[in-house]
């Protein structure tokens, strides 16, 4: 007899591998890497969210060479110098300040940074006993950091549990009461970060 769960292992690693293909950040280039030491490198990276290490070539057939966040890098930017460019940070992060490598979505006074998890949920038994597999999730953390703060603030994030952007936002924007207003009256939602901290910038300094 063959035991469905042991059947349902390899499409388990197909799902999550191609998962994994989707979320790597293509070595397409140009890329730059800015190090701590203040010396840079422009070159084809490939790295995948949510990790410390990157693959770097000057060239796409170069030499690889390997760079962690952890020892060497202060800064990589994705696509540099096109309109989508994206640029990830390593910043200390929760209760026991873990550094945790971010993606920088607005830059200024105020700064917003998000940290994006994915993963597939907890399959059941149908009726006839097979397994079904659970949908694929993802939660948004968004982070904010005013210039001159040694810390970032956790203002909310998306999900079914995740933390309310109104119960961390009312404290935090006290300097711009019509920010706090417009969160209240859900002009501005968890869901529009971007723009929350864009009209700090630009109506509130």
């Amino acid at each position: 007899m063959i035991n469905k769960h042991n059947s349902l292992i390899p499409i388990v690693i197909l799902l999550t591998s191609l998962w994994g293909i989707q979320q790597i950040a293509a070595q397409d280039g140009p890329d730059k890497l800015l190090f701590k030491d203040g010396t840079t490198k422009i070159g084809h990276v490939k790295y995948h969210p949510g990790r410390t290490k990157v693959r770097f070539r000057k060239h796409k057939k170069g030499e690889l060479q390997f760079f962690d966040f952890r020892e060497d890098l202060s800064r990589l930017i994705k696509n540099y110098g096109e309109n989508d460019e994206t640029i990830y940070e390593m910043k200390p992060i929760g209760k026991k300040q873990l550094p945790t490598v971010l993606k920088v979505k607005v830059e200024g006074y105020l700064s917003l940074y998000v940290k994006t998890t994915h993963g597939i949920g907890g399959g059941t038994m149908d009726g006839s006993g097979a397994f079904v597999m659970g949908n694929g999730y993802s939660i948004t953390d968004g982070y904010v950091q005013k210039k001159g703060d040694s810390t970032l603030t956790h203002l909310s994030s998306t999900g079914l549990f995740g933390r309310r952007l109104k119960k961390s936002s009312v404290a935090y924007f006290r300097d711009c009461p019509t920010l706090v207003q417009k969160i209240e009256n859900k002009v501005f939602t968890k869901t529009k970060l971007k723009e929350i901290v864009t009209y700090y910038n630009t109506e509130c300094q």
